[in-house]
């Protein structure tokens, strides 16, 4: 299980490498910050997704065919082998090692991140609370003016009236558009991604993208000369919770640049859509090695477990004595898949070879067709829609009275 959580993490670090990358060459140099930040967001979320998806198996409206009619022994797929190794599930020194590492990390990481919730928690507690329409103030001297979700760290120390208005404009800025939000979802994916400096620089690209959002909103109420002032003399205080918004705690020099920038045409937002392809080949490149994992996870020896049948129909009603001569004929055979396409099949009651194949979510044995509903952990379930009519695969789910699950152990 941990080799395909690491595995997993590891697609998806490359996914994020790949968007981020195209963020770089493409987007970083527009003016479009809101457009960015969900782009950005948007591709981390990709990034998690894509490794967990698997190309559809596109059939030609054909009904799966099954060589065997339904006398309850669709004994699909199993595996078995005499000769069989029983130490090829075992986990290797590298792997146990790359996983206590890891467990190491996140352990580490989870920690520091509930450092910063506590100071954040105790900087709530310690002061008095000031509630102001959607907002709650907090005076205090301890921090620079910051914001978490709705609450605003005020900091007056050396400021005018009219310089503390708009820094608080600033943070009230931050707080309704939810950037509080963005700094906590980096954070909980840094605990998991700990190993990837990746999600280190996309947060501060996100947190830059937050402060280049907000210091658009502030001009608007004030002249850019007199806020880039401002920002120049907040540069001194003492540094922000990790979990805050800040007012200067972003490189002055770049929001500076980016008051006085042109804006960028409009036009130029059609560069977005270039992501589209981007990521249908990311689908198409990651959906292809989940299938290639999926067919070597198959291969090996396979026993049967046990059969479930679920009615599909209020009056759908099956022989006790035979569906329980299937189990039993099911739980003594054996099946084994291997590397080179063949499969060989034993039970009491013949012997079998022949080809099979995983095409999409079905796994193909001879002729017999079955879709696999889970593969994990040495554990296979395959699944097959029965018509009592025919006594053979129903067509579809809508037209099959039962739904037979085949579950198997890899031994």
């Amino acid at each position: 299980m941990m080799s395909v959580w690491l595995f997993y993490l590891l697609k998806a670090s490359v996914c994020m490498a790949v968007f981020y990358a195209f963020y770089r060459v493409v987007l970083s140099k527009s003016s479009f910050h809101q457009w960015n930040r969900v782009f950005l967001l948007g591709a981390i979320a990709a990034s998690l997704a894509i490794p967990l998806l698997t190309l559809p198996y596109w059939q030609a409206n054909e009904p799966m065919r099954y060589s065997r009619d339904l006398v309850w022994q669709t004994q699909n797929l199993l595996n078995d082998s005499a000769n069989t190794n029983k130490t090829t599930n075992k986990p290797s020194l590298v792997l146990i090692l790359l996983s206590v590492v890891y467990g190491v990390g996140v352990l580490v990481a989870g920690f520091r991140f509930l450092q910063n919730l506590r100071k954040v928690r105790a900087l709530i507690r310690s002061h008095h609370q000031q509630p102001n329409g959607k907002f709650i103030w907090i005076e205090t001297n301890t921090v620079p003016t910051s914001s978490f979700f709705h609450y605003i760290f005020i900091n007056r120390k050396n400021l005018s009236e009219e310089e503390l208005a708009q820094v608080i404009r600033h943070e009230q800025a931050h707080s309704k558009a939810w950037h509080s939000f963005d700094i906590m979802f980096l954070c909980v994916l840094n605990i998991l991604f700990w190993f990837n400096p990746l999600i280190h620089i996309i947060r501060k690209t996100i947190e830059e993208l937050h402060e280049y959002m907000v210091d658009a909103i502030v001009v608007q109420h004030s002249s850019i000369p007199q806020y880039s002032r401002l920002l120049l003399q907040l540069a001194t205080k003492p540094s922000a919770i990790q979990l805050t918004s800040s007012f200067a705690k972003i490189q002055l020099k770049k929001r500076i640049i980016m008051l006085n920038k042109t804006k960028t045409n409009h036009m130029k937002k059609l560069k977005f859509l270039f992501a589209a392809p981007l990521a249908v080949c990311l689908i198409a490149i990651f959906a292809s090695a989940s299938q290639a994992q999926q067919r070597a996870d198959l291969i090996g020896q396979w026993k049967g477990v046990d059969v479930v049948a679920k009615a599909l129909k209020p009056d759908a009603t099956m022989n006790p004595m035979v569906f329980t001569q299937n189990k039993e004929l099911h739980q003594a055979s054996s099946y084994q898949l291997k590397k080179d396409g063949f499969f060989t099949m034993k039970n009491p009651v013949s012997n079998e070879s022949g080809k099979w194949q995983l095409s999409g979510d079905y796994l193909q044995i001879g002729n017999e067709k079955m879709k696999v509903t889970k593969l994990a952990n040495g554990q296979l379930s395959l699944v097959v829609y029965v018509s009592l009519k025919t006594g053979k695969a129903a067509k579809d789910k809508a037209s099959a009275d039962f739904e037979l699950t085949y579950k198997y152990a890899k031994k």
